[in-house]
């Protein structure tokens, strides 16, 4: 026989259907009332076809819940453990996933015994930038530096009127122009 849950799906053998208890104040046998509601001893739950002085199971009656298991909650478990001991329903998470035990003793995770109940999305887009964070405290003194190179002495091509100096670290520096300087200065002294 096939059952179906409070929506109409069908019953999944792994979460069977829980019936629910619906707390009705007792009335006396016969149970005429004006919402023909009736809680039996038994913890069923009636309702009258008609105004009847039959009291319940009676063919004047439609039971609408009967005295049911009690429910079975899930128990959460935290990250898989592959050495530990799960039993059905237990719930576990695993690689952003979470996973529900189908039976006793169901076996590594992932498996055929295991339930995937959700799983992780895609990354989703990047939010606003934040606000401007507090400037930092200023960091602490350096060290001295290595000496600056000096000039040792000049390298003079008279052809082209240009001085070059050379460095104490042997560094490459430009050459310097001086013919604008010297035709400047032969025609002040004139």
């Amino acid at each position: 026989m096939e059952r179906l849950d409070r929506s109409g799906h069908r019953e999944s053998p792994a979460f069977p259907v829980r019936r629910a208890r619906r707390a009705i104040p007792a009335r006396p046998a016969g149970c005429r009332s004006p919402e023909r509601l009736c809680q039996t001893p038994t913890s069923a739950l009636w309702q009258a076809t008609k105004d009847t002085g039959q009291a319940p199971p009676h063919a004047d009656w439609i039971c609408l819940a009967a005295d049911g298991q009690d429910g079975i909650t899930p128990t959460i478990r935290g990250t898989y453990n592959p050495a530990g001991i799960y039993a059905r329903l237990d719930i576990v998470a695993l690689n952003s996933s979470s996973f529900i035990a189908r039976k006793d003793q169901p076996g590594p995770c992932p498996g055929e015994d295991w339930q995937l109940i959700v799983s992780a999305g895609k990354q989703g887009r990047p939010g606003p930038p934040g606000a401007k964070g507090e400037r930092g405290e200023p960091g602490s003194k350096g060290g001295p530096g290595a000496p600056a190179p000096t000039i040792l002495a000049w390298k003079v091509d008279r052809e082209s009127y240009t001085v070059t100096p050379i460095m104490s670290d042997a560094s490459e520096v430009p050459a310097i122009e001086m013919r604008a300087l010297f035709e400047q200065f032969h025609d002040e002294r004139g």
